[in-house]
């Protein structure tokens, strides 16, 4: 029986490192594409030297709306909390986010689209998206990202 693959939740230095030298790779949170290229891939990959290539995978907020202001709040709103511990935290810090909602891929479908893309051109070997808003910006969402899927 083939064991199954193993990510490791890291955003910090450390995390990122170990993910590299003992999984087959990493699963980041809030993160933007520009901290996913310059940080957590080489950090990842370095730490993974002799190995196979680590897989990176990137936990997106998301949503296919109308209203990106509206849903910015709510994402503040439903994850201020979480905001505030110090792993995430320190994240939003070390990238210059005020909070989840910096992370946000929030517009119509061309700026979803082109906005998760940028996360792959970045080195993310997977995304996983966390559909967030209206529930019908819920189910536009879900759609968009099975259109791409299927792709």
């Amino acid at each position: 029986m083939t064991p199954p693959s193993l990510l490791l939740a890291a955003n910090g230095p450390r995390m990122l490192a170990l993910a590299g030298e003992h999984a087959d790779g990493a699963l980041t949170m809030w993160t933007t594409p520009r901290f996913l290229g310059e940080v957590v891939v080489p950090t990842v990959t370095t730490a993974a030297a002799g190995r196979a290539t680590p897989r990176i995978a990137v936990g997106l907020l998301a949503s296919v709306t109308s209203d990106v202001e509206g849903t910015r709040q709510r994402v503040n709103t439903d994850f201020s909390q979480a905001a505030t511990l110090p792993t995430f935290r320190a994240l939003l810090d070390r990238q210059g986010s005020t909070g989840p909602d910096d992370t946000l891929i929030a517009g119509d479908e061309t700026f979803v689209e082109e906005t998760a893309a940028g996360f792959a051109a970045a080195g993310a070997t997977e995304l996983i998206i966390f559909p967030v808003g209206r529930p019908e910006d819920r189910h536009r969402t879900i759609a968009l990202f099975a259109d791409l899927a299927s792709r």
